[in-house]
């Protein structure tokens, strides 16, 4: 299948997917990859001439349509049509997590601070809401040929209790799992939050999973002891020499050396040099060997014509896996930096795509957006060969537009641009609404109760709460006249606990004990 045809039938299957609101659902979705751009919410997608029903059928295709949905079965669907057809040695998944600002949502549950770029200076770069790990597949192809276009799977919340990372690696086992590729090289991609040592024993527990991830450069690693035994007694050296990734003094002889050339944007000729040491560990702790599994280290130095290094520090990847040796170094290299297609995603999805938009007090309805978000990007990412963008005025100058050999787009937005013109040549399954005149509403005098405030959840250690101390705690405090009644005594009483900031219990138990 070929062009209009394979996303006509991607749509006839997603439509059966649905068994609640399907047709709500469907209109929501073309509303969303057509007219989103031009929505500062997600109320005003019912003005979309794709979306023929009125706005409370929004909230109806969210909160009662998405539940029922079959997600396992959408995820293979999405797969099935938007994996390359061209035969590749591997697969490729991105992982990165997005925060998800809800900082004015007292009502919502489970809301922690998480990471968010703040651009005050002195501010630190935090917010209350919540957390998603998304995982996506990355066809084949570097970021420019496949105008960073990639294929998101899932979308999930991260618990409060729980770290992204853990969370995206656990995703993408399931992920695997559902998809059948147990027995098929599986190339995982992350950030240096995707380094830690539960992430390296997610990635060991199956034999065709390689992992390509960031270290920081102020880590330490080792180098495997190779050495025979020289027949003395105890326990069997496991450690080599030291290597400290900041310290050039400590680098130990590299296993394989290589150059390749590049030339940026700008036309500059840069030169890429790349180092391996290979057998190289972390230091073991009690819940894991780490010296069992040994990885790859690489480090990458970017240079100009003239030898000077492009960037301060160079870069530090670390290949997990039983098969990392089968991933050349170039690859590599050419793997981690189409990382940040992403990140391209992330901002794509917030400003037209409205991800981070619908505000809802129910968590599990905010998670049913961020997965219909998806789909919406899926369906736009199956047009990308055709969809005829219309190029604004400054930009009728770009070569995409100005030669007539490169006018089937392929960037997400010009996509989106030209959508509509996609949809009114396919159509839709979707059926028209059917009028059923006014509901009945609330019954006269029906009011609802309110929503009760959750805090905001701290992620940090917490000590050993110490026995309470009680003192006076009335230095500082106003002097109260003498009391003259029982009442004025119970009041004074009240007031003295208060300020010792412990409970009525507590202070019985403790006159009680002194006594």
């Amino acid at each position: 299948m070929r062009g209009h045809q394979k996303l006509v039938k991607f749509r006839e299957l997603l439509y059966r997917q649905f068994f609640r609101r399907k047709d709500a659902i469907f209109e929501l979705i073309d509303a969303l990859s057509t007219s989103a751009k031009h929505c500062n919410s997600v109320v005003q997608l019912s003005k979309s001439p794709f979306f023929t029903r009125q706005y409370p059928s929004i909230t109806d295709a969210i909160t009662d349509g998405l539940e029922v949905a079959d997600w396992s079965a959408i995820q293979k669907l999405a797969w099935k049509f938007c994996r390359s057809d061209v035969k590749v040695p591997y697969h490729r998944f991105l992982l990165d997590c997005t925060p998800n600002a809800r900082p004015h949502a007292k009502t919502v549950a489970d809301r922690s601070i998480v990471h968010y770029p703040n651009p005050a200076p002195g501010n630190k770069p935090i917010c209350a809401g919540h957390q998603y790990s998304v995982a996506t597949y990355l066809p084949p192809g570097n970021s420019d040929e496949r105008q960073r276009w990639c294929v998101p799977l899932c979308a999930k919340r991260v618990p409060s209790h729980e770290k992204g990372h853990e969370f995206g690696m656990k995703q993408l086992s399931d992920i695997i799992g559902n998809l059948g590729l147990e027995n098929e090289t599986c190339v995982s991609i992350g950030d240096t939050a995707y380094g830690t040592e539960a992430c390296h024993q997610s990635v060991v527990q199956t034999n065709n999973h390689v992992h390509i991830v960031r270290l920081k450069s102020n880590r330490n690693v080792f180098e495997l002891f190779n050495k025979q035994p020289t027949g003395r007694k105890g326990r069997k050296k496991i450690y080599g020499e030291k290597m400290s990734l900041n310290n050039p003094a400590t680098f130990l002889p590299y296993a394989q050396y290589m150059t390749m050339q590049h030339t940026s944007k700008k036309g500059k000729q840069l030169t890429i040099s790349l180092k391996a040491w290979d057998n190289m560990t972390f230091r073991s702790s009690r819940q894991f060997d780490a010296y069992k599994y040994p990885f790859r280290l690489i480090q990458a130095i970017v240079t100009d014509s003239t030898g000077k290094a492009i960037f301060k520090h160079p870069l530090w990847l670390a290949v997990f896996g039983d098969k990392r040796m089968q991933i050349s170094l170039p690859e590599c290299f050419s793997n981690y930096m189409d990382r940040y297609d992403i990140e391209h995603y992330f901002r794509f999805g917030k400003q037209r795509l409205l991800m981070n938009a619908f505000q809802s007090s129910d968590v599990e309805h905010e998670e049913n957006w961020w997965q219909l978000c998806t789909l919406a990007y899926v369906q736009l990412f199956l047009s990308k060969d055709f969809a005829q963008g219309m190029p604004e005025p400054w930009e009728r100058y770009l070569p995409q537009f100005k030669h007539k050999a490169m006018l089937q787009l392929s960037s997400a937005s010009h996509v989106q641009r030209g959508f509509a013109k996609v949809l009114e040549t396919i159509g839709t399954p979707a059926q028209p609404p059917i009028p059923r005149g006014n509901p009945l509403g609330r019954k006269l005098g029906q009011c609802p109760s309110k929503r009760p405030e959750n805090p905001v959840i701290f992620k940090k250690n917490f000590a050993k709460k110490k026995k309470a101390v009680i003192s006076s705690g009335l230095k500082n405090q106003t002097v109260l006249t003498k009391p003259q009644n029982i009442d004025a005594v119970l009041k004074q009483l009240n007031l003295m606990i208060g300020n010792l900031d412990i409970s009525m219990q507590e202070f019985c138990d403790f006159a009680l004990d002194s006594s």
